[in-house]
């Protein structure tokens, strides 16, 4: 969807009708300053502040989390700032009720001339799409992940929580919410890497 094409009423219908088919919207030539980004996702429901404190937050607006390359701020350890890949995960992954929907504007498009998935771009993955795999792979062993998933796990924080819930509306059986923190892995792996937890976890990321 070009942003250009559409004054704000008719770009806003033209996401909402693109969500509801696709459940996801791309849209071209957004302006990339804060107020009017911020005015068009509001249309959405009230932004969010990130529960992971101002960190990486923007000067103008606390819902908005800058992702840019810092060396000084890398070197502490701030993950928005690190170059390099991110693993696989779902954003907001804390958060109990998760936010029904996300948004990112890309400001500069940054290097160009690497692999696809290595300019620093997002790659988006489909959970039911992981799921559907697993499940064609193996039934039986899909079951038994399944039963995994829905049940709590011990994330970092060292609270324990259902990496998967069922959606509101879900399309499918295989139409979950994940919550997936990028480090989870490596906690599991820590706790011993024996856990159903750790091998479901490794499976669902080998699908995705």
């Amino acid at each position: 969807i070009a942003a250009a094409h559409h004054d704000t009423k008719d770009l806003l219908s033209a996401v909402q009708s693109t969500l509801v088919q696709r459940h996801f919207a791309l849209v071209t030539g957004f302006d990339a300053h804060v107020k009017p980004f911020i005015e068009f996702v509001t249309y959405f429901g009230e932004p969010l502040t990130y529960y992971g404190g101002t960190e990486g937050s923007h000067p103008e607006h606390p819902a908005i989390h800058r992702v840019h390359y810092d060396p000084q701020a890398s070197s502490r350890g701030e993950l928005h700032a690190m170059d390099g890949p991110l693993d696989l995960h779902s954003a907001q992954s804390l958060r109990d009720p998760r936010p029904g929907y996300f948004c990112m504007l890309m400001v500069h498009p940054g290097w160009q001339d690497q692999a696809f998935g290595d300019n620093g771009e997002s790659v988006l993955a489909s959970w039911s799409k992981a799921f559907d795999l697993l499940q064609a792979r193996d039934l039986a062993e899909y079951q038994r992940t399944r039963e995994v998933l829905l049940a709590p796990v011990p994330f970092p924080d060292g609270i324990a929580r259902p990496l998967a819930y069922r959606l509101e509306h879900a399309e499918s059986e295989s139409d979950l919410g994940v919550r997936l923190k990028y480090d989870l892995l490596d906690h599991l792996l820590a706790q011993g890497g024996k856990s159903p937890a750790f091998r479901t976890v490794m499976a669902l990321q080998d699908a995705a």
